[in-house]
C-alpha cells in the first residue's frame, strides 16, 4: 500500500514529539495513531486509548439515574435492548422492566416462575433461566412479547444444580456445582422441546462460569481454582483440551 493511498494528519511541529506519527487511515479502513502502518481496525502505537464514563459535565463520574423497587432478593438480571430481565428467587416471578427511560423504569409484566432461578440468559426473543435447586430444570421462555411472556419448554439436568449456563448458536451449555461435576449441552433449536445431546463428566470442582467463543468453550471451576478449556466442535462428544490452575478462588 503506498504513501497514496492513505489519508494522514501530520501533526503540527511542537504539538506532538519528532517522531510521531500523527494519524493515518488506510485504503482498507484501517486507522493508526502514532503509526502509519495500522496492522489492525485501530492500531495505536507508543500510547493509550482511554474512554471516560459520566456525563459531559461530569466527564468520569458515574452517577445514580434511578431506582426501582422490585421486591424479595432479586437475584438473577439479563438485558437487552429497552427491557431487563430480572429473577426473583423468593417470589418465584420474572419481571419485566421497561428501561427505555432510564430515569424512570417502568414495570411491563410480572410472571410466576419456578422457583430458586439464579441464573438467567436473553438471547433472541427466549429467555433462558435455570432453577439451581428443587427440581434443577433448564426453563426457556419466549418473551417476544414483554407485557405476556409465554412458557414454552423445560428440560431436567438430573440431581446436580447448574450454577452457569451460556446460550449461543442452537445449543446451551451449563456447569453444575459439586466434586466431579457435569458439563451438560442442550439442544434448544426446537424451544418447545429442548433437549441434552451430552452429559460429560469432569474432574472440576463447581463449574462456576461458562463462556463459549467458536469451537471452545471455557470454564472457570471456583473451589479448583482453574480454567478449563472444552473443545466442542462435536456437541454429542466434548473433548477436555487443558487446564490451568489460577490461585485464589
Amino acid at each position: 500500500q503506498s504513501d497514496s493511498q492513505k489519508f494522514r494528519i501530520t501533526p503540527l511541529a511542537g504539538s506532538f514529539s519528532a517522531t510521531s506519527s500523527g494519524l493515518t487511515i488506510g485504503a482498507d479502513g484501517f486507522v493508526g495513531i502514532g503509526t502509519t502502518n495500522p496492522a489492525e481496525r485501530l492500531t495505536v502505537e507508543n500510547g493509550t486509548f482511554l474512554q471516560l464514563p459520566g456525563t459531559s459535565g461530569n466527564v468520569g463520574t458515574p452517577r445514580l439515574v434511578s431506582t426501582f423497587s422490585l421486591g424479595n432478593n432479586p437475584y438473577a438480571i439479563s438485558v437487552d435492548g429497552s427491557y431487563a430481565y430480572i429473577a426473583e428467587q423468593i417470589e418465584n416471578s420474572l419481571k419485566i422492566i421497561d428501561i427505555s427511560d432510564p430515569t424512570n423504569p417502568s414495570l411491563t409484566s410480572s410472571t410466576t416462575i419456578s422457583g430458586d432461578t439464579r441464573y438467567s440468559q436473553k438471547y433472541g426473543r427466549y429467555l433462558y433461566y435455570v432453577e439451581e435447586n428443587g427440581t434443577r430444570e433448564f426453563h426457556i421462555m419466549d418473551v417476544s412479547n414483554p407485557r405476556s411472556p409465554v412458557q414454552t419448554g423445560v428440560v431436567s439436568v438430573g440431581s446436580t444444580s447448574v450454577i452457569s449456563f451460556f446460550v449461543t448458536g442452537r445449543y446451551a451449555y451449563m456447569g453444575g456445582s459439586g466434586a466431579n461435576t457435569n458439563f451438560y449441552i442442550v439442544d434448544v433449536s426446537a424451544p418447545v422441546n429442548p433437549r441434552i445431546v451430552s452429559t460429560t463428566a469432569t474432574t472440576l470442582d463447581g463449574i462456576a462460569a461458562t463462556y463459549v467463543a467458536g469451537r471452545y468453550a471455557y470454564l472457570s471451576s471456583y473451589t479448583g481454582k482453574s480454567l478449563s478449556i472444552m473443545d466442542i466442535s462435536d456437541p454429542k462428544l466434548p473433548v477436555l483440551v487443558s487446564t490451568i490452575v489460577l490461585g485464589n478462588t
